[in-house]
């Protein structure tokens, strides 16, 4: 006997049973082969059969390809079909470049799926059926309140569930409970309850229900759940509170453009290299006629510095007497002299004991505040046995240029390169590490004379490297590694290691060698002070060239003709370069004979040259 409904009904999802007349035939299909009735009513479209066929045959869920250029958005089963109906249709929207083109289909099948899931899921109406026990009053929503809503949509989805029979299964699905972000203010970003498991026992414990009961009452119990993850978790984008906020996340944490912010505010320390993003420039806390504060250590300075307005703030009392007075020698040969001296009772802050009465030469013009010689880090063994003591230096220092130098001769290092040993100056005061101009050439290293940098002096004067070289060194026990030096012409010693090199090699645990007597060749007057602070302003930029230039006070003839080389020098490498980008070949042979000329006439004015030659070193 069979049954008195059609199959094409049970595919269409159609809930009501149609009954054969006498005469009428009764039809089977193949499950893969079944069609829903087409109904012809006015107003309906064969485009709406259509639709309603493919949601049959893919379910209610399923997406539909729509064209998203047309304005009765036509409906497409397959990529390709979508694909070539925008080819033929609307082909002024495709790309010509063809590497364009696929990227170009995704992007319309992107938006198609788009829009087809917004036809396919239409927004929740605000009420739904058998709610007419739960108020849509937009009331501040309290923990009694929600429990009071969850009571009431689980009685509802138990009555609606003893309602139904049990053949209800084939009839279609059973509406999901109202959405709890339909319902009520938002309250994302905020735990209002921690809710107890009574409502799920009491779905739990439905067990007299049908089927389609149990799945409905399962729906109510899941929809429970996930409202409870939603209160428990806060959101990324809801707005906290500046207590919470302060408590919970950092504001740097939350905001990479105000961490940003803070570092430049707090710790304002210009980049002197690539290298000091990770290292920070030392100093040692002392006390300073009875008041604690911070300086920078100099292990080549033979004297204490502090400058004159720092003195004048401690109110100390400046002797000002002709035996007061000190020369000093800077990195670049000129010469300066102190204003005077003070007498401080100084010492470290953990050691009370250690204070005493100390000398310190006081400048008009100084880099830091107060600058600690060899002697006062050789007591305290700052750097051997104490490093301890060393801290960075504060917030405050960073109206102070980058680097720092105070070149002195007791403290060396000797290392060798390209078949040549030297003897560098370890100076705990600078960053960079230095070489002179005399002895990159007589080494007959390569200099690379691209690279300038400005460099500041310590009364605040500049000048300005003529290269940089970029050589393997060997040190000590150590293996070959590279090091880089920037050549300053006039440096009273061949090379200068710098704080930074000192500190990754430790040298004065490995390599550092205490020379009390010796005699720098550079002085020519001994009972001159060095002073070589030289400050990295960096690389040089040519509007600076001319706001911070100040002329050479009475050059000496070798220095005079020093200058003449370099610029020679430079100037060949200049137009080097420039013959070197001549595409034509015969104006480029011009311009190098042309080169080739000049630069003969240069060397044979100085075929007699004193300076050349040797007759003046």
């Amino acid at each position: 006997m069979h049954n008195n409904t059609s199959p094409a009904s049970h595919s269409a999802g159609n809930s009501h049973a149609q009954t054969l007349q006498p005469n009428e035939r009764v039809c089977y299909f193949a499950p893969a082969m079944s069609r829903p009735s087409v109904n012809l009513a006015p107003h309906k479209t064969l485009q709406d059969d259509w639709i309603e066929f493919l949601r049959t045959r893919r379910g209610p869920s399923a997406l539909l390809l729509k064209c998203p250029y047309c304005y009765e958005r036509p409906t497409f089963t397959d990529e390709n079909d979508l694909w070539m109906h925008v080819r033929k249709n609307h082909a002024v929207h495709i790309p010509k470049d063809d590497s364009l083109v696929k990227q170009f289909r995704g992007t319309v099948l992107a938006k198609s799926r788009a829009i087809s899931k917004e036809k396919a899921n239409p927004p929740e109406q605000t009420k739904l059926l058998n709610d007419g026990d739960i108020k849509l009053a937009s009331t501040p929503l309290t923990a009694s309140l929600l429990e009071d809503l969850q009571n009431a949509e689980l009685a509802s989805a138990s009555a609606t569930a003893s309602r139904r029979p049990a053949s209800s299964l084939s009839q279609g699905k059973v509406q999901y409970p109202m959405d709890f972000g339909s319902r009520g203010p938002s309250t994302r970003g905020k735990r209002l309850f921690n809710p107890s498991d009574e409502a799920l026992s009491q779905a739990a414990n439905l067990g007299n229900v049908s089927p389609s009961g149990a799945n409905a009452s399962t729906r109510v119990v899941q929809q429970i759940r996930k409202r409870r993850s939603y209160l428990s978790y806060p959101r990324n984008d809801s707005p906290m509170p500046i207590d919470k906020l302060a408590s919970s996340h950092t504001l740097e944490s939350r905001h990479p453009s105000a961490r940003k912010a803070s570092r430049r505010l707090f710790i304002g320390w210009p980049r002197s290299d690539a290298n000091s993003s990770v290292f920070r420039r030392k100093a040692v806390k002392i006390i300073f006629n009875g008041k604690e504060c911070h300086a920078r250590p100099d292990s080549g300075s033979g004297t204490d510095i502090c400058s004159e307005e720092f003195a004048m703030q401690q109110g100390l009392t400046i002797s000002r007497n002709q035996e007061d007075i000190v020369s000093f020698k800077l990195g670049d040969g000129s010469i300066i002299q102190s204003i005077g001296r003070v007498l401080v009772l100084c010492g470290l802050p953990s050691d009370w004991g250690s204070q005493e009465r100390r000398w310190f030469c006081v400048l008009k013009n100084c880099v830091v505040p107060v600058i600690m010689g060899g002697q006062f880090l050789k007591k305290i063994k700052l750097y051997t046995k104490n490093k301890s003591l060393l801290v960075n230096c504060p917030a405050w220092f960073s109206d102070m240029p980058t680097l720092k130098y105070l070149g002195a001769s007791k403290h060396w290092i000797n290392f060798s390169t390209g078949g040549h040993t030297i003897g560098a100056c370890a100076d705990t005061g600078s960053d960079l590490d230095f070489m002179s101009l005399e002895c990159a050439r007589n080494r007959e290293l390569n200099i690379d004379y691209r690279s300038r940098r400005q460099i500041g002096l310590p009364d605040h004067s500049t000048s300005e490297t003529v290269g940089r070289v970029c050589t393997s060194v060997k040190v000590g026990a150590f293996a070959e590694f590279k090091m880089e030096f920037h050549i300053l012409p006039h440096l009273p010693c061949d090379a200068i290691f710098g704080e930074e090199s000192l500190e990754k090699l430790d040298a004065f645990n490995t390599c550092v060698e205490t020379m009390d007597d010796y005699k720098d060749s550079y002085e020519d007057q001994p009972w001159y002070h060095p002073l070589n602070t030289l400050v990295d302003l960096g690389p040089i930029a040519a509007y600076l060239n001319r706001l911070w230039r100040r002329p050479a006070p009475n050059d000496t003839p070798q220095q005079e003709h020093d200058k003449c080389m370099d610029a020679e020098i430079h100037l060949g490498n200049k137009h080097n370069r420039s013959i070197r980008r001549i595409s034509d070949e015969s104006e480029r042979r011009v311009a190098e004979v042309a080169e080739n000329l000049r630069r003969q006439t240069f060397d044979r004015g100085h075929d007699n040259c004193i300076y050349c030659v040797g007759g003046v070193s």
